[in-house]
């Protein structure tokens, strides 16, 4: 794990280090000059995980004691639940509150695709549309 959150993610992608006071400043300042400036009203974080865990919180808390109606989505990429709601903001599962409001489902899309790959069996009758609007 020491590899993807100190250093290269991958060759092409170079982690900032976030734990060092001046780099979370910036990017919690660039956020509000996002925010203020262009006035948008949400984030996806990429490949969340991968980051520093206490300097994300310090900057999702930041953002959030500034702009409460502000979102950030965190993407995470796991189809454990636990793990997915291990990062929500306020889990009882960690022990650093992460303050991300939204982690991606990819546990729900799973089992969602699964049963559409499965000639959709178990749904109930006439879900069918609604399914098919939610699974490529």
């Amino acid at each position: 794990m020491r590899e993807t959150v100190d250093g290269w993610f991958v060759s092409t992608m170079p982690d900032l280090n976030q734990r060092n006071p001046h780099v979370i400043t910036y990017l919690i300042q660039n956020s509000e000059w996002w925010i203020e400036t262009v006035g948008i009203d949400g984030i996806r974080m990429d490949t969340y995980p991968y980051a520093d865990r206490k300097a994300m919180a310090q900057w999702m808390e930041r953002l959030d004691e500034e702009y409460p109606n502000f979102n950030t989505v965190g993407e995470t990429w796991v189809t454990e639940p636990a793990y997915t709601a291990a990062w929500q903001k306020d889990s009882k599962l960690s022990t650093i509150n992460s303050y991300l409001k939204t982690v991606m489902d990819f546990s729900f899309f799973r089992q969602i695709k699964s049963g559409k790959d499965r000639g959709n069996r178990w749904l109930v009758a006439g879900t069918e549309p609604h399914l098919q609007q939610l699974v490529l």
